[in-house]
């Protein structure tokens, strides 16, 4: 599944205004994003190993 096939997806699923999202992607090359995305094809969750309410 392509990049932009993933950010359809989660823009459909997502309950995030659309228009918050612009002013942070117009700060973001879309090179980075590229990069980013060829680096891997799989996506991993981290564990902390704090409570979250204990993270702040």
């Amino acid at each position: 599944m392509s990049i932009q096939n993933c950010f359809a997806d989660f823009l459909e699923e997502s309950p995030i205004d659309v228009a918050q999202l612009t002013t942070f992607s117009e700060h973001i090359p879309d090179e980075w994003i590229a990069k980013a995305a060829a680096l891997s094809d799989k996506a991993t969750i981290r564990r902390r190993r704090l409570p979250s309410d204990m993270v702040l």
